[in-house]
């Protein structure tokens, strides 16, 4: 590789430390420059320059620095960089240069500079160095402050001019802030901002976004209105969709939008509503809602098989509910549990749920074991299944109570306690855990009658049977 100090030359190849002349990231000796580069108009500007003859479409340089800002598009301006892709303003060179490491605290920036006022000799990034700026307590901008009398951290112009009527309302303000105070600034960009978007839509509609958009700016103010005006747009551009030569009705927009898009957008709903003198019908967002969240749930199953049992199911659902035996909600809370049990037996292979599927099921979702009955039922009836979710049950509530009284007797064993109450404590557990026996007459026996010692454990007669025991880790 060549030196970083040493170029080569387009025309010869030479090496040289210093090019003559740069066009398009091509560099020239003299000796190309004069060959290559002849005196000819120039195709823009008509004046005689010196043009490569390999370029014939080239014009020359005072026509190129005179183009528009590559990253801005502003003309007229001072020329701050001519780079590879064409000429930059002042203020847009600076996202052209080479990303350096802040020298003070490391991070990469284009953007460094040298601030003498903090004593920072090397070059640092913005945040380092605006460590002195902080917002001024007046106007709210962020610039370096200075101790009012009042005690009040105050920026210059705040400080020197206090408050300053505004240049289009005339209110007081912060001297801070400008020429013109926030609501009349906020207020300016919501017009430039309605303005700019109802080019977007047709007339008819475009009266409705220019009243909506007047109301918003009552109901919210300059500077959250201008902030919502783009996201209200797409709601009205949607509008267009529909025929606004007739009366629009609120049951229109549900059926078109949906209810989920409706409560996006409940601001421009509720304008339509008091504009138009709507009622509000909450059963017909409901219905779209149940509606679209059945469509879902009968999406995503591509088995074949599996994808019609799903479908026959909410097939009979249907009837039920046209039937008046079933609401729309209920057909939904009644499609999910048989969509994920049917992603059960998927996942093991199978279209069809077994016995194996629903008990994985269950153990999953204890608490839908009445939801996914019908889907069970279902089954049973159309494709013989033969799967029982009552014996799943009830060995799943005895496992339970198996570790509950387990944990129980764990925490027991733990205590530091002797006394009479501990041991019948003690025993009721045991008995429950062991045998079975937990009833409230079973304790009131222990508590009457006591427990025998055998030196081993404890026994306790009841119903002519013996049962024994273990005793606690700790003497009773």
């Amino acid at each position: 590789m060549n030196d970083i100090s040493t170029r080569e030359c387009f025309g010869c190849g030479r090496l040289m430390k210093r090019a003559h002349r740069v066009f398009k990231k091509e560099s020239y000796c003299g000796t190309c420059y004069a060959r290559e580069f002849k005196r000819k108009p120039c195709p823009q500007c008509g004046e005689m320059a010196r043009l490569p003859e390999r370029h014939p479409n080239a014009i020359c340089s005072s026509c190129e620095k005179r183009k528009p800002c590559v990253r801005c598009g502003k003309e007229g301006y001072r020329l701050g960089l001519m780079s590879e892709y064409g000429p930059v303003c002042m203020a847009c060179a600076r996202y052209f240069a080479e990303e350096k490491a802040c020298s003070r605290c490391g991070s990469v920036s284009r953007h460094l500079s040298r601030v003498q006022r903090l004593g920072f000799d090397e070059p640092v990034c913005p945040r380092c160095a605006r460590a002195d700026h902080a917002c001024c307590q007046a106007c709210g901008r962020s610039r370096r402050l200075q101790d009012a009398p009042n005690g009040q951290k105050l920026c210059s112009r705040c400080l020197a001019l206090g408050a300053i009527p505004c240049s289009k309302c005339g209110a007081p303000m912060p001297a801070g802030l400008g020429n013109t105070c926030n609501n009349c600034h906020w207020l300016q960009i919501f017009e430039q901002r309605l303005h700019f978007n109802q080019g977007v839509l047709h007339p008819p509609v475009q009266e409705l976004y220019q009243a909506f958009s007047r109301w918003l700016l009552g109901h919210c103010g300059a500077h959250r209105a201008s902030r919502l005006l783009a996201r209200y747009l797409v709601f009205f551009e949607s509008i267009e969709q529909l025929n606004i030569n007739e009366s629009i009705s609120y049951q229109q927009l549900v059926k078109q939008f949906g209810a989920e898009m409706l409560r996006r957008h409940r601001l421009a709903v509720r304008w339509l509503i008091d504009s138009h003198g709507w009622v509000e019908d909450g059963n017909s967002r409901l219905e779209d809602s149940e509606v679209r969240g059945i469509e879902r749930l009968l999406l995503g199953v591509s088995e074949p098989l599996a994808n019609r049992l799903l479908v026959g199911y909410y097939q009979y659902l249907s009837t039920k509910h046209q039937q008046g035996g079933l609401s729309l909600r209920s057909v939904r809370l009644a499609l999910t549990p048989a969509k994920k049990l049917l992603g059960q037996s998927l996942k093991a292979g199978r279209s069809i749920p077994d016995q194996q599927d629903l008990c994985a099921y269950i153990s999953q979702y204890p608490g839908q074991k009445a939801a996914v009955h019908g889907f069970i039922t279902y089954l049973n009836r159309d494709q013989h299944a033969a799967l029982d979710v009552r014996q799943i049950h009830q060995k799943k509530h005895k496992s339970q109570v198996k570790a509950e009284l387990e944990k129980r007797l764990t925490e027991l064993v733990q205590m530091s306690r002797t006394d009479k109450a501990f041991q019948n404590m003690w025993a009721s557990t045991a008995l429950a855990y062991f045998h079975g026996l937990s009833n409230f007459s079973i304790r009131q026996q222990i508590e009457k009658k006591g427990l025998e010692d055998d030196g081993d454990g404890l026994t306790f007669r009841h119903e002519g049977l013996i049962y024994w025991i273990p005793k606690c880790s700790i003497k009773l």
